[in-house]
């Protein structure tokens, strides 16, 4: 998965949606459901910041990083 790589190759801080938006030139709806699947099957995770907050950043998901999945 082409955006999966691409959030990979970002870092440790992540991507906004906005972001990831921008570098696909998709709206960001689009943008939205293609990081809200990749969080839901667990490639991706958060930074712990209220959805809403302008600091809400989806990073690639880690056992270290998030302990194991419920």
């Amino acid at each position: 998965m082409v955006g999966y790589e691409w959030i990979k190759s970002q870092g440790s801080l992540g991507v906004s949606k906005k972001e990831y938006a921008q570098h696909f030139d998709f709206d960001e709806k689009k943008a939205q459901r293609q990081l809200a699947y990749m969080k839901k099957i667990l490639l991706l995770g958060d930074n712990g910041e209220k959805s809403n907050s302008p600091k809400f950043r989806y990073v690639i998901y880690s056992e270290d990083t998030f302990g194991s999945p419920k």
